[in-house]
């Protein structure tokens, strides 16, 4: 695929009626981020979308595959779709960085968690590329924090929501305690499709992963096996890093992680040297 010398803009179906609540200065660009995982360091863009509103309400889109120069693990690949094979030919972000810094530059920002991840993610990428960009004087707009804070995720919300009546004696132990049973059996009604096996119930809530640690700092692989979930050895099999590295072990021991965590670790080292 070649390198573009110019974004290939198309006309958004998207009527400017819809943005017409907004009071627009300069244009305001809508953006979207697929990428091979979830750290703004390690991870790279494999996929990028643009929407931009013009300030006459008109918008324009414009999307491409990046290819990331790196593989793209199997389970980000199951989530978005996206494979080695496809993104073979697409260009690298480097490539066509500096076409996409002048929209960024240009332009308000907005998407939907984009504060937290695509903003941070995609100022890597440009500063991989030796571009550096400057938000501090954007405006960002998340649609995902103005839902959490006009919908927030409290007890008390999902009393009121699920059960219809306000929470009394909020934040004492047995009142919450009772509003959660109630929250819980109120979501089986309103949502059909949920389990009602315990079980099946639990798988649902974990979304199928299997918690090893609840502070996070480990989790299983796609093989079983236990990896870190932190750190300089992220996504390494703790097993192997400890073969190799027998001074970590004796670190983490040492360090303020969690008794869960380090259990779990001490199985690990111990059957290693058991070997």
């Amino acid at each position: 695929m070649a390198v573009p010398s110019t974004l290939q803009w198309r006309s958004s179906s998207l009527s400017s009626a819809l943005f017409s609540e907004l009071e627009l200065k300069r244009p305001l660009l809508f953006f979207d981020l697929e990428t091979t995982g979830i750290d703004p360091v390690t991870s790279r863009i494999v996929q990028i979308a643009l929407l931009q509103v013009l300030e006459d309400g008109s918008s324009r889109e414009w999307d491409s595959l990046i290819n990331p120069g790196i593989p793209i693990p199997p389970e980000t690949t199951n989530i978005h779709g996206i494979s080695d094979g496809m993104v073979a030919h697409a260009p690298r972000f480097s490539e066509i960085a500096p076409l996409l810094a002048a929209v960024f530059q240009d332009s308000d920002l907005a998407g939907y968690n984009s504060t937290r991840f695509d903003v941070p993610m995609i100022l890597e990428e440009f500063a991989r590329a030796h571009i550096r960009l400057d938000f501090s004087q954007h405006a960002l707009l998340d649609a995902h924090l103005i839902f959490t804070q006009k919908e927030p995720r409290t007890l008390t919300a999902a009393y009121r929501y699920y059960c219809h009546a306000e929470l009394l004696d909020a934040h004492s132990a047995l009142a919450d305690t009772h509003a959660s049973a109630e929250v819980l059996m109120a979501q089986l009604k309103h949502y059909p499709d949920l389990p009602t096996s315990v079980k099946e119930l639990s798988h649902y809530c974990n979304n199928g992963q299997r918690i090893l640690d609840f502070s996070n700092r480990l989790s299983y692989n796609d093989k079983g096996e236990v990896v870190f979930n932190f750190g300089k050895y992220k996504g390494q099999v703790v097993r192997e890093v400890f073969r190799q590295n027998d001074s970590y072990y004796s670190w983490m021991m040492q360090a303020d992680f969690s008794s869960q965590v380090k259990e779990v670790i001490a199985q690990i080292y111990k059957e290693l040297h058991q070997d």
